[in-house]
């Protein structure tokens, strides 16, 4: 169980992050248009706690047209396991699941399980999850608050009970709290090292006192640091957050780093070791550091490469790493609100880490005189200063002309890349370099430039706005939407709109492939925006004629290369 004052401080960041996501996205109300935090939870629930990408929490996320109450589905990747999600987001962590929410999804489940001649927004999905054995059924219900009453859960036991049958255990149900929330992110109450460690250092360290935590700053050599991981293992990172993340692109650097001839540089390369303690005594005469009572709450990933580094006999002996250490006092709140703060941000992404290459600070350059500005880094434009941001904003107008560095590399990827893998499924891997299994290399070599940027990044924002143009359409009779829609796309024939926005709000990137792939590489530059607009509306009308003849759901289609193959097929490249 963790402490009121953690979960408050938890609950405030969340919030916080939340109406970030909302607004950055954005993430709007249907209703009202505005950003709204509730909608962004559930991306941000599977791309913090589930480790999702954006694009996969995309394909999942069902919210928002004709959602039945169900706000997202999740097949496993062997297919035996279904898992319907609920999500709700109250202002309140005292506040709870409402008794409609939960009946609504009842009565969901019934619709799955017995179709009916009136077809659900979701009708395609559950067609999917019919079409094959499945062992496992699981109803989750995920709230930033309370979970369910006892009344509550004694509905649910009943009609789960009723599914199951005497002889089979096929459906279940989950709750996740706000406090369950917080403790898949930080494990507070698993107990720490039971002993003291020492450490013979070799310079003079830097300390000080700040109220009453005392606190210390030296470095280690990396053979000290394997021989604790050695004797405590795991126990050494009981509060971390981060279990072992395997051999990650991030990781493979830490060792490599340890191992090879830049090893001497290990200390200027990698951001160190925070440990927190009951106490610390350093000695002055031996120049030894003990520790009392330890828990390493940030660089578990180093301590455990350099440990890997050691059991391969690859360890360099010059490898020195930054070491802080501090005292909690016996305040176990501290203790919770240093572990959260330093490991309860935006998960690290390979764009982050390479935002400070050499190649994407020119690509910000060049882009100024373009009239756009390169976030490099989330939060760089809100961290300038006010005479900064005066400046940027006398080159390129207004803050709508930002271009954030994973979004527009995605959309370079599939406007002039042509790469539907790279641009929506695996993202991650534009960043990372070729030594890790990644892209970088090849795509910072392929003629990218900022007139592509600028272009490709244009091309989402006008197919965001198809978007906007085809939602606002919901508001129109329901006998005249289709001819509506028709209209708008620029169709001779009636187009379903019922059907149509189940694949539009998916299919950005997808469609600006198709994009790509029209125009041509070599003549980008010389078309015209309403010629944008029609291969945006060619694209769109061709994926969904050719998806509502092909089997699977949108999810599975709009993420398949060959169904993509199949849709270019029946384009042609124009010529202007």
């Amino acid at each position: 169980m963790t402490t009121s004052a953690v979960t408050d401080l938890f609950k405030g960041q969340l919030d916080t992050e939340l109406l970030h996501l909302a607004t950055s996205r954005p993430y709007l109300n249907l209703v009202s248009q505005q950003p709204d935090p509730g909608v962004a939870f559930p991306h941000w629930y599977f791309e913090r706690i589930e480790q999702m990408t954006k694009s996969e929490a995309d394909e999942i996320i069902t919210d928002g047209f004709e959602d039945e109450k169900i706000d997202a589905i999740d097949i496993s990747e062997d297919g035996s396991t279904v898992r319907f999600f609920q999500f709700k987001n109250p202002k309140s962590k005292h506040s709870g699941i409402e008794d409609a929410a939960v009946d609504g999804l009842l009565a969901t489940i019934d619709v799955f399980l017995l179709p009916r001649k009136k077809k659900t927004g979701l009708e395609d999905i559950f067609n999917e999850i019919r079409s094959a054995i499945r062992t496992a059924y699981k109803i989750v219900f995920v709230s930033s608050g309370k979970g369910l009453s006892k009344s509550q859960q004694s509905r649910i036991e009943s009609k789960l009970n009723a599914l199951n049958g005497p002889n089979r255990n096929a459906f279940s149900y989950e709750v996740v709290t706000l406090n369950d929330l917080l403790d898949k992110i930080y494990l507070q109450s698993i107990p720490t090292v039971n002993s003291e460690i020492q450490w013979k250092i070799d310079t003079p360290p830097y300390q000080t006192k700040i109220s009453e935590h005392k606190s210390l700053v030296c470095h280690v050599d990396g053979k000290s640091l394997s021989d604790t991981f050695e004797t405590h293992g795991e126990k050494l990172l009981q509060q971390n957050i981060r279990n072992s993340e395997g051999a990650t692109a991030a990781n493979k650097d830490i060792y490599i780093s340890a191992t090879s001839s830049e090893s001497e540089n290990f200390y200027f390369y990698n951001n160190g070791i925070t440990i927190l303690c009951d106490e610390w005594e350093y000695d002055q005469p031996s120049w030894i550091l003990r520790i009392k009572r330890p828990q390493i709450v940030n660089g578990g990933q180093t301590i455990r490469q350099i440990h890997a580094a050691s059991q391969d006999k690859k360890l360099k002996a010059d490898v020195k790493v930054l070491l802080r250490v501090i005292s909690i006092g016996g305040n176990k709140d501290f203790a919770g609100h240093v572990a959260v703060n330093l490991n309860n941000q935006t998960i690290v992404k390979p764009s982050f880490l390479r935002s400070n290459h050499p190649f994407f600070i020119q690509m910000q350059h060049a882009l100024l005189p373009l009239g756009w500005y390169l976030e490099r880094k989330p939060g760089d434009w809100e961290n300038l200063t006010d005479s900064e941001r005066a400046d940027l904003l006398s080159k390129i107008g207004n803050d709508s002309k930002i271009i954030q560095l994973q979004s527009g590399c995605q959309a370079y990827c599939a406007v002039f890349i042509q790469d539907l893998d790279l641009a929506k499924k695996n993202p991650k891997n534009i960043f990372i370099s070729a030594q890790s299994g990644g892209k970088f290399e090849l795509i910072a070599i392929s003629n990218f430039t900022a007139e592509k940027l600028a272009f490709a990044h244009g091309i989402m924002k006008s197919i965001d706005d198809l978007k906007q143009q085809v939602k606002a359409l919901r508001n129109k009779p329901a006998k005249s939407q289709n001819a509506d829609l028709a209209k708008l796309l620029g169709s001779p024939t009636p187009v379903k709109w019922d059907e149509f926005v189940l694949m539009l709000p998916q299919a950005s990137l997808f469609i600006a492939t198709l994009v790509g792939y029209q125009i041509g590489d070599q003549q980008f530059s010389k078309v015209a925006q309403a010629s944008i607009q029609k291969y945006i509306k060619k694209a769109a009308l061709k994926t969904f004629a050719k998806g509502s003849d092909s089997e699977g759901s949108w999810p599975t289609l709009l993420k398949s290369q060959a169904f993509f193959e199949a849709v270019k097929k029946g384009m042609r490249i124009t010529k202007v």
